[in-house]
This record gives C-alpha cells, sequence and structure tokens, in this order.
C-alpha cells in the first residue's frame, strides 16, 4: 500500500511539471501558429487536468487506506471465529459432509474416521462413493439431495452405510442447502450422526410388544387347555382303578401323554409371566451329556453322529437344569433338522473366560443366509418349512434369564455353530470333571 502510493505521487510529480518543456516548444512557434493569450490558456487547461488528476489519485489512495484497515480489522476478528469453527467441526461426533452441485466433496470432517473407519482422503479417493450407501436406500439418499438443492428447504432421511468393518450402521442425515453470496445454492451441508444405538432400542421396543401380545395369547391358551387336561386326567384315574392288570398300562400311556401335555403348556406359560424357579449348582457338563443321551436314538435313525467333548475341572453354573435341559434340546434338535441326509454334530463345552462356559453346538448341515441370522430369535420369524420360530425365541429369554446369552454364526452350505455363554456361580465352585471326548453313532 505505501509501495503504490508513494509512486502515484511520483507519476503526478512529472505531470506537474511537465508542462515547462511544452512551454518552451510553442514559444518557439511563430506567432502566426499561435499566440501568447492561447499559450495561457493551454496552461490553465493543462494544469486544471492535472489538479483533477491528483484529486482522484488522492481519494482512491484514502479509498485503499480504508479497505486496508477494515480488512486487518475482520481478519483479527474472523481468526479466532475460524479456529473455533474449525475445533467445533474436528471434534464433534457427527459427520459434516459439504457437496457442491455436482456431488463432489467439498469438505469432510475428521469423525468420518470414528464412524465409517475411513479417513478423509481415502473417502475424496474413492471411485464409487456411492457403494457405501445400502443398495436399498441408495434412491432415497439421492432423491434427497435432489429434493432438498431444487426446493432450498431442509431434508431429513435414515439410511444405512458401509462401515470399513463390513458392518452396516444406522445413520440419520440432515441436508441443509447452502447459498452463495448471489442468493443462489451454490453447495450442500449434511450433517450425519449414527443412530444405530438407537434402532436397536427401537427393535427391543417392538420385540417386547410381541413378547407381551404373544403371553397373553400363551395365558389363554394354557389357561383354556388345563381345564379340560383336569377332567381327562381325572377319569382316566378312576378307569384305572377299575381295569384288570394287563389293560392298565393303557391308562399309564395316556397319563404320561396327559403330563406330557401339561409339561409343553408349562412351558407354554414361560412366555406369559415369570417362572418361580429354583436356581442351583449343578454340572454343566452333566446336563449337556443327559441332553445328548436323550437324543441318541433320534440322531441314528437320521444317520447323524454327535461327538461331545468336555473341558477339565469345569466350575459349577446356578441354574435351572429342566430350563437349560430345553435350551440344549430345541438347539440340538434344529441342527438334526439340518442334516436330513446325514451329517455330524459337534458339541464342546470350555471356559470362555474367567467368569464364563461356553457350550458350542455346531453341525455340518444346510446353513442359514447371513440376511436371516439377525432376526432369529423373534416371534414366529423362522427358517424352516414347518417351524413357529418360538423354539429359539424361548431358548434365548431362558438364557438370557441365567444371565447368559447365545450368539449364532452360520454360512451357507458350510453348517451353523451356536454358542451359548453362561455364567460360573456367584461362589465359583470348581467341579472336576474328564477331558474326554464321547462319540455317538
Amino acid at each position: 500500500m505505501k509501495q503504490i502510493s508513494t509512486h502515484s505521487f511520483f507519476y503526478l510529480f512529472l505531470l506537474i511539471i511537465g508542462w515547462a518543456p511544452i512551454y518552451a516548444f510553442f514559444l518557439t512557434l511563430s506567432p502566426e501558429y499561435i499566440d501568447r493569450r492561447s499559450l495561457i490558456y493551454l496552461q490553465l487547461v493543462y494544469t486544471l487536468l492535472i489538479t483533477l488528476l491528483l484529486y482522484r489519485v488522492w481519494k482512491q489512495v484514502r479509498l485503499w487506506k480504508k479497505s486496508a484497515q477494515e480488512r486487518e480489522w475482520w481478519e483479527e476478528k474472523e481468526h479466532p471465529f475460524k479456529a473455533n469453527f474449525r475445533l467445533i467441526a474436528e471434534n464433534m461426533t457427527d459427520m459434516i459432509f459439504v457437496y457442491n452441485k455436482d456431488k463432489m466433496p467439498k469438505y469432510i470432517s475428521a469423525s468420518l474416521a470414528v464412524l465409517l473407519g475411513y479417513t478423509a482422503d481415502e473417502f475424496m479417493q474413492m471411485e464409487d462413493r456411492s457403494k457405501l450407501v445400502h443398495p436399498e436406500d441408495l434412491e432415497k439418499v439421492r432423491d434427497a439431495f435432489v429434493k432438498s438443492w431444487v426446493n432450498e428447504a431442509v431434508t431429513m432421511i435414515g439410511y444405512r452405510m458401509l462401515h470399513r468393518n463390513g458392518h452396516w450402521i444406522h445413520v440419520e442425515s440432515r441436508y441443509k442447502p447452502i447459498k452463495g453470496n448471489d442468493g443462489h445454492i451454490e453447495s450442500m451441508m449434511i450433517l450425519s450422526r449414527d443412530v444405530s444405538e438407537l434402532m436397536r432400542t427401537k427393535e427391543l421396543l417392538r420385540q417386547s410388544d410381541k413378547l407381551s401380545a404373544l403371553g397373553q395369547l400363551a395365558a389363554g391358551i394354557a389357561h383354556e387347555i388345563r381345564n379340560p387336561l383336569t377332567s381327562l386326567r381325572g377319569f382316566i384315574q378312576l378307569l384305572h382303578a377299575s381295569l384288570e392288570e394287563n389293560q392298565k398300562r393303557y391308562c399309564e400311556i395316556m397319563l404320561g401323554e396327559l403330563d406330557r401335555i401339561n409339561f409343553i403348556v408349562s412351558e407354554l406359560l414361560v412366555l406369559a409371566k415369570p417362572q418361580g424357579v429354583k436356581f442351583q449348582h449343578k454340572d454343566i457338563a452333566t446336563i449337556v451329556q443327559n441332553v445328548i443321551s436323550f437324543l441318541d436314538s433320534q440322531a441314528n435313525l437320521n444317520n447323524i453322529q454327535i461327538h461331545t467333548s468336555f473341558e477339565a475341572q469345569l466350575p459349577v453354573i446356578s441354574c435351572e437344569e429342566n430350563q437349560l435341559k430345553q435350551v440344549f434340546l430345541n438347539i440340538c434338535k434344529n441342527a438334526i433338522e439340518a442334516l436330513p441326509q446325514g451329517g455330524e454334530i459337534y458339541v464342546h463345552v470350555s471356559r470362555d473366560s474367567l467368569s464364563h462356559v461356553r457350550v458350542s453346538i455346531r453341525d455340518t448341515g444346510c446353513g442359514i443366509d447371513s440376511v436371516h441370522i439377525p432376526r432369529l430369535g423373534e416371534p414366529f420369524y423362522t427358517t424352516k418349512e414347518n417351524g413357529t420360530g418360538l423354539g429359539l425365541m424361548i431358548s434365548s429369554r431362558i438364557v438370557q434369564d441365567h444371565g447368559g446369552s447365545i450368539s449364532i454364526e452360520s454360512q451357507r452350505q458350510q453348517g451353523t455353530t451356536v454358542s451359548i455363554l453362561l455364567p460360573f456361580a456367584s461362589d465359583d465352585l470348581a467341579l472336576t470333571f474328564p477331558d474326554k471326548t464321547y462319540e455317538y453313532k
């Protein structure tokens, strides 16, 4: 700025003193070309032009100085504002994207690495960024961008994005058009946040509503079934007393089947309300072995071999034995049904950590598509033709009541592995169990 003003005054000085040689030139001319009065007029006009030019340059110099002062003032005020904005943008958990009209990113916040596992540079270098959006949601995302841009309005949508580790996360995005100095939309800001935990909570609420409705239905069915069962059992007992010895066995068979129906009804009531069970210290290996022994004949009929192995010195667990038997029975029967042409089932019981025992049941059957696994355990959701979806749901409920968890891993045509984690008894009493492998053929 100082250099520009100095040069301007130097040029003005040259212009002001430049009239002298011009005046001398006109003096040498003959009077017939120009008289002295005309020369004076010329000098006055020249001086006036120089004065106007000097005023204009002086005014421009003042304007430059004022602009420079204002720019310095704004830079001083804007610097902390920019620093604070960058501090907020780079440390917030929500992702911030700014796209131009061609859908090319202009800005990407550092939180992208936290939510999706990619750095901003990796995201910019992707050839096809649309692959990060779930195929079922891609059209919805494109429509939201266009709609928000055309209508110049804020748009909010939810969709799924692919994490670097391969799993999908649920995000909620807010599309906000950004106008330029000319009043037209020049870019789009997208603020996205991870709502996966919120979606899981909503899903749990939906499951709870289903279980509540199912429980009420189960309670009504159990009540209606038990009333005639009581009458049937009473009359069969009277009939049993009046029959001969060689005919009493028929009544005993009927009484046994009635007891079985009553037991099934009692298990159905698990869906309706918590049962008053008494937890006891039990050996998990013994419980599993008893279930396998019960299924031995069914496995042989289906040409299935069950291999079991138990880790030595497993601590006892606190449980209700009959309920856990039902869990292992349901899962093993599912494994048998997955082997219609025969095959093998592997059951392994071992320590999973210092506080839990793992029961792993693996079959070599047809497997389950990965898209179905997240929904397994929902009421009435099943992959079997004649299934109800209640077996695994009841099993999950029982395991959860025992403080444990169930996980399922499966691949199509490679089999399924169901892992059950159960906590050790609180006093951590240990039983020594032989480390052997039992094979049923």
